[in-house]
């Protein structure tokens, strides 16, 4: 389920990088401020194939009173998995199917990230094969019809939505985020309303200038990279 409306009493942005990320230099500490500023209740750290920023992200939540929920992007053979629940990093460049096994194994949920999305989303049909928890049904920084064809598939296969900003800089940090049915208090219980399938993905996409911004970023950081993906 999808949706676009304003604010609500509880709303989690399950998708945010720090400096802990290779092409983000947000510090935990100014996430951990701008998601109570901008009124977030919850907030998932989904550094690339790294958890190496969930101490400081979990001590900053702390402070702002923001409900701290581990997570990870990992990078498999087919595209980039969202997990949640996580303390471990699941190994990179495995198949989707093999990835959602480890992240099952780690006591974890998977959601496809940005399904359809050039270059590290997952296909529909991979993520049709495979046995995701959750898809990640809107995505601040993907073109309105990678959205489209998340929900779509989410919808077709009955499962649960997630949703979040995908925010590598501050300015995004809260423009994508799941409705949640009920406030969480806890990790584990963020991840149980997730499952149980009420909520609703939504917020507002990047900008021009913002999306501009990103790409000048994401290529540099390519061209130091030697032209290695994520």
């Amino acid at each position: 389920m999808a949706d676009t409306q304003g604010s609500a009493p509880s709303r989690a942005d399950l998708h945010i990088h720090s400096r802990y990320s290779p092409d983000s230099r947000l510090d935990p500490r100014e996430i951990g401020r701008l998601a109570k500023a901008r009124g977030l209740t919850a907030l998932a750290l989904t550094d690339h194939n790294s958890v190496d920023g969930h101490g400081p992200m979990r001590a900053a939540c702390l402070e702002e009173g923001v409900l701290f929920i581990p997570g990870i992007e990992v990078t498999s053979a087919e595209g980039h998995i969202l997990a949640y629940g996580v303390g471990k990093a699941p190994t990179s460049g495995k198949s989707a199917a093999e990835t959602i096994e480890e992240v099952h194994a780690l006591g974890g949920i998977a959601s496809a990230a940005h399904p359809e999305r050039v270059y590290t989303g997952l296909s529909v049909q991979v993520v049709r094969a495979a046995r995701f928890d959750a898809v990640e049904a809107f995505n601040a920084q993907s073109a309105e019809g990678h959205n489209a064809q998340a929900r779509k598939v989410a919808e077709e296969l009955r499962l649960p939505v997630t949703g979040g900003s995908d925010a590598h800089f501050g300015d995004r940090i809260s423009q994508g985020y799941l409705r949640m049915e009920a406030p969480p208090e806890r990790a584990d219980e963020a991840i149980e309303i997730i499952l149980r399938g009420r909520n609703a993905a939504g917020g507002t996409r990047s900008g021009f200038g913002q999306v501009l911004r990103r790409s000048v970023a994401t290529s540099y950081r390519w061209v130091l990279r030697g032209g290695r993906g994520i």
